[in-house]
């Protein structure tokens, strides 16, 4: 069965012939009244009210459209004739939407994953009701240009001022771009609305042969680029626009019977190699995990009697995943979804998309030591620093597998004793090599906050972090940071922890400015390689454990916590 089967692939198509409707009622007029570039700034001006959107909980194409409609009457191009006279204007009005989109996204506690849909779109992710409002935005697009597009090309013509139908035509175009922005994003939005009115421009010699050519060029390139997606496991949206601009370039470079030589040859090549790879590689009845962490917890519970996959790769921040076909697929079949709470709200909307109704286990809800979190009522999401809380969430898991498996109950609940035991070993140890450090050695910094529980376990005090917040999707002020650095020399701190799955220029600058030592690397929300000491929960512990002591000891301390490879499939 390949992927095209699956309800959130299916949707995907109808949302592209809807598209190619838009992009071949619209397209042409784009091209001939040289709106290209309102039309790109349109759909990337949406940027900041989608992340708006997404931190207030309204909407998202309300956010989109109210943002889009304020660039629109600011850089002019909905008032007299918009097209290239006030490309200026444009641009400095795009730049600014970008400006505050970006500053929305890192002070309003934007995921990631929202942010990055909102640049390339979500494709793979989209709903019945998404394809209704984009098939009713084709409706107006379809209806605009039977009517207005006598007038239009009159206007463009012989110059003549039309400035109502001008003003429909602009505003025509921006409801287009918008619609464009569920599956390609703010960024890519004007790649099938335009690319394949320029593709099919010296193919045609009247207006209603380059809208029916340009639906067609818009579609195929939706259909290749979606098949590239699906096949090499690549962003839909980025997929899409590079088929549209080789579409571009053949057609404006090549002889024509070249053209439809290297078109043929390569859309079937594409076709084929994509088609190949639209196999499942999902694991029916499995086990998905979402992060790296519980996909440990996990595979040390099922053993060898259930596959156990991971959506976010080992040493991949989970704050900044962006998720790819293949992990919607493997949603799709999976029996249950084992998530993180706060590292990965994103899954259960993946979830729900990818048409799964099997059980979500969120382990975060289960842990019996938990810490506050940054909002009122949440939690810290980092709670498998705590081994007791891994013991339970192994528990957890066990229980949940049982009631899905009965056959395999008694292994399950067998290997998450045998987990639990180990978990609770290492905590001791850990424990106890960490009362050997002297009071002036139990000071932390680290990249960002996600060291509570283990602080806690060992007895040590966090005094700063780089990054202010539980997630790793904001920024320390110059001020914060200043502050930080007169911190660390005043309790003269021996080490700044940066952590793998970061970019440690933060942390090495602000050990440069004190002294201290930022050669440490930890683990916060990730493991290591597969084979490598710190490739399972519990290798990550022991040498998370080992690392701080020996660091905040200047060396002084070795407690040598064994980490144990993960040898519980059985």
């Amino acid at each position: 069965m390949t992927q095209l089967g699956y309800g959130y692939a299916q949707r995907a198509c109808v949302e592209l012939l809807l598209l190619a409707v838009i992009s071949g009622a619209i397209g042409p007029w784009i091209a001939m009244r040289s709106l290209a570039f309102f039309s790109h700034a349109i759909g990337t001006a949406a940027f900041p009210g989608l992340v708006a959107a997404d931190a207030l909980g309204a909407l998202p194409m309300v956010g989109a459209g109210t943002a889009a409609a304020v660039v629109a009457v600011g850089a002019g191009g909905s008032q007299g004739r918009p097209g290239s006279r006030n490309s200026s204007s444009t641009g400095l009005w795009l730049t600014a939407a970008l400006a505050v989109g970006a500053l929305i996204a890192s002070r309003q506690g934007v995921s990631s994953m929202a942010a990055q849909a909102a640049l390339f779109g979500s494709l793979l992710t989209l709903t019945w009701a998404d394809l209704v409002a984009t098939g009713a935005i084709a409706l107006l697009a379809a209806a605009a240009a039977v009517i207005g597009g006598p007038r239009w090309l009159d206007s463009g013509l012989t110059g003549s001022r039309r400035p109502g139908w001008d003003r429909l035509l602009a505003l025509t175009v921006a409801v287009a771009a918008i619609a464009q922005l569920a599956s390609a994003g703010s960024l890519l939005a004007a790649a099938m609305l335009v690319l394949p009115a320029i593709a099919a421009r010296p193919w045609v010699r009247s207006v209603r042969s380059w809208q029916s050519l340009t639906a067609c060029l818009a579609l195929a390139s939706g259909i290749g680029g979606l098949l590239l997606s699906l096949g090499f496991n690549l962003p839909p949206g980025a997929s899409i626009a590079a088929v549209a601009g080789l579409a571009v370039f053949g057609s404006q470079l090549v002889a024509r019977p070249l053209v439809r030589t290297l078109v043929l040859s390569t859309t079937g090549l594409i076709a084929a190699l994509a088609l190949a790879g639209c196999g499942s590689s999902a694991k029916p009845g499995g086990v998905v995990a979402t992060t790296p962490i519980v996909g440990s917890i996990a595979s040390s519970v099922a053993g060898n009697a259930l596959p156990v996959s991971v959506l976010v790769p080992s040493g991949a921040d989970p704050h900044e995943y962006e998720p790819r076909p293949s992990d919607i697929q493997a949603l799709a079949g999976a029996a249950l979804v084992a998530a993180n709470g706060g590292l990965d709200s994103w899954v259960t909307r993946l979830k729900q998309r990818s048409g799964n109704s099997g059980p979500l286990l969120d382990v975060s809800t289960v842990i019996p030591h938990p810490l506050p979190g940054e909002t009122q009522g949440s939690t810290d999401p980092h709670w498998f620093h705590d081994p007791r809380n891994v013991a339970a969430a192994a528990q957890a898991i066990a229980e949940q597998l049982a009631k899905l498996h009965p056959q395999g109950a008694a292994g399950f609940r067998a290997r998450a004793a045998e987990l639990s035991k180990r978990a609770l070993e290492l905590d001791a140890a850990g424990r106890t090599c960490a009362q050997r450090l002297t009071s002036s050695e139990r000071n932390l910094v680290t990249d960002h906050d996600a060291f509570g529980y283990l602080a806690a376990r060992l007895g040590l005090t966090i005094r700063g972090t780089l990054l202010p917040t539980q997630s790793t999707e904001s920024a320390a002020s110059p001020r914060q940071l200043d502050a930080l650095v007169k911190l660390i020399r005043q309790l003269r701190i021996k080490a700044v922890f940066p952590e793998r799955a970061l970019d440690p220029k933060l942390a090495r600058s602000i050990a440069a400015q004190t002294g201290a030592s930022s050669a440490t690397q930890l683990d916060a929300d990730t493991l290591g390689p597969a084979g490598a000491a710190d490739s399972n929960w519990q290798g990550m512990w022991s040498l998370n454990a080992n690392r701080l002591i020996s660091a905040l000891s200047g060396g002084r301390i070795s407690c040598n916590l064994a980490p144990q490879q993960q040898g519980a499939n059985r």
